[in-house]
């Protein structure tokens, strides 16, 4: 258990090189929009956490995947590309079945139910820490 919002580093040793990944993580806010879902806050949260690789968070009960595309500057003057993956888990929460609760009250849609899975490993060709996330159901 954490706070409300955090970072959350993975570290991986193998052999005598290590590999890591930062996660930012957050509960959420916000009402997620009738239309985006919240896909519209991966460019806002881009910008305030420019150091993590993923930025992960729920609240709204919507599910998606967003990659963020940028380029970055190395402590050598060499440009980068990378990506910043955005996450959004829905949960186990139903508030509009059977007809009832707080999505149906306010004239909400019904939501998508569920978690995820984040698997890790090291490619052998990028050198990297890489990573999938899976839907839990």
């Amino acid at each position: 258990m954490g706070a409300y919002a955090g970072y959350v580093r993975v570290k991986v040793k193998r052999g005598s090189t290590s590999y890591s990944l930062v996660i930012a993580r957050h509960h959420g806010y916000g009402g997620g929009g009738p239309v985006t879902r919240g896909v519209i806050q991966t460019n806002r949260q881009a910008v305030y956490q420019p150091d993590a690789d993923i930025v992960w968070s729920g609240h709204t009960h919507d599910s998606w995947q967003v990659p963020v595309s940028r380029s970055r500057l190395r402590g050598n003057g060499d440009v980068m590309l990378d990506r910043q993956l955005h996450v959004k888990t829905a949960g186990y929460k139903d508030e509009y079945s059977p007809h009832n609760g707080w999505h149906i009250e306010r004239g909400g849609p019904p939501k998508p139910k569920g978690a995820a899975w984040l698997l890790f490993w090291v490619n052998r060709k990028s050198e990297k820490l890489d990573y999938e996330i899976r839907e839990a159901i």
